[in-house]
């Protein structure tokens, strides 16, 4: 790789195109390539940090203390959350273990997350007692219990949207 192109992967393109970097084609598009997988990896960073929030929530943990249980700061545990740093595996490894979860857990659903280019929390779209709803199904084990909630839930929302009566609040 020349050095013009070593150079605008470590700055903005725009800047290098500013301080007129001489880039032939074959420079451009190895930039490009390069700026196309940061943007896909730092998805994954922010699905995996949004993920480790919800998880967090539903465990009722504060910041506070997964940061004590991983023995990180709660600064580094709220960039994680909001996916401007990158967990390192033995930290994911740790938090995996303090929120009694896998690891793979939170890369499920992580390549249809980025395909579909989702960026805003969960969280702050919902309302409190869908909150609190996704809190408590995260504690049932069962699986069969699991499918019995999701499936009331459907059909309730189904009555509600087209049933008769529906009692809206």
């Amino acid at each position: 790789m020349c050095s013009a192109t070593a150079h605008a992967i470590e700055c903005n393109i725009d800047e290098c195109f500013v301080k007129k970097v001489a880039l032939n084609k074959r420079d451009v598009d190895r930039v490009a390539r390069v700026f196309r997988m940061k943007s896909i990896v730092n998805s994954i960073d922010e699905h995996v940090g949004r993920r480790l929030r919800l998880l967090r929530l539903s465990r009722q943990m504060s910041v506070e203390r997964l940061a004590q249980i991983v023995g990180a700061s709660s600064a580094q545990i709220e960039k994680y959350e909001a996916g401007t740093a990158r967990v390192s595996a033995v930290d994911l490894l740790h938090i995996a273990v303090a929120l009694d979860q896998t690891v793979a857990y939170f890369f499920q659903n992580a390549r249809a997350a980025v395909a579909a280019g989702q960026s805003p929390a969960l969280e702050t779209l919902l309302p409190e007692d869908a909150i609190e709803l996704l809190r408590a199904f995260a504690n049932v084990r069962d699986a069969s219990a699991r499918r019995t909630i999701i499936a009331l839930t459907i059909s309730l929302a189904t009555f509600e949207t087209h049933g008769s009566g529906a009692n809206k609040s």
